[in-house]
């Protein structure tokens, strides 16, 4: 029987970040658990109707990303990279992020900095300060409150620092987003797409449908999970 994905001709997209063995942090996977998610979507029939996101441009992702490409063809990778952190140690260069791309990886931004671009309050995304400086964030911190000038700095200097090699995407950094991040970018028509850390099938939407992978779940439980449009 065909797996519902297919079925309504939808998509899935996936995140994970750093492919590792070397840690225990549920942000971390193990290779063998990446590959063996690739495995079972074959199995159910998938493979080829999902995303799999390496966010956060760790130096893992190119090993990862080429056994991808290698065993698994089909499945497209992306790699969302945040412009600051390219060329530091434990991340991404130039030279490994221009590699990739040359063998069918996805590039995306992820940010100027790794950087909510909206401030919560008891779960409810803030409304966006109007004006402020056009300048990076003043802070990485967790409450930081973006003005809609400081929004701008990161899209328009992800879009720009990028425009080389990635496509016209940004996946926000922690899922955080509110209209006025939307509307910010689509006055300036800077990112086709804006993909959310919210899960749901994916119909060629503007916001894309992501859904978390940590190494809490097996791999045979991503079909399953993916059988519907939202979260069991």
């Amino acid at each position: 029987m065909s797996h519902p994905l297919a079925l309504v001709g939808g998509r899935a997209n996936l995140i994970y970040h750093d492919i590792s063995n070397a840690t225990r942090s549920r942000w971390a996977v193990p290779v063998e658990h990446w590959l063996g998610v690739a495995e079972q979507l074959r199995i159910a029939g998938v493979s080829d109707r999902v995303r799999m996101y390496l966010d956060d441009g760790y130096a893992s992702a190119t090993a990862a990303a080429r056994l991808m490409r290698q065993r698994y063809p089909e499945v497209e990778v992306v790699a969302a990279l945040t412009v600051k952190t390219i060329g530091e140690a434990g991340h991404l260069d130039w030279h490994a992020i221009r590699a990739m791309h040359s063998w069918g990886v996805q590039i995306v931004g992820h940010g100027y900095q790794h950087v909510r671009l909206a401030a919560y309050r008891d779960g409810s995304a803030l409304k966006t300060p109007h004006d402020g400086l056009y300048r990076p964030a003043p802070s990485l911190a967790d409450d930081v409150q973006l003005s809609a000038n400081e929004v701008l700095f990161q899209l328009a200097e992800t879009c720009d620092a990028l425009a080389d090699v990635a496509r016209s995407e940004f996946a926000l950094p922690y899922g955080a987003y509110n209209t006025d991040v939307i509307n910010i970018n689509d006055r300036h028509r800077f990112f086709a797409v804006i993909s959310t850390a919210d899960y749901g099938w994916d119909f060629g939407q503007e916001l894309r449908p992501r859904l978390l992978v940590t190494r809490d779940l097996s791999p045979r439980d991503i079909p399953g999970l993916l059988a519907f449009p939202w979260p069991k």
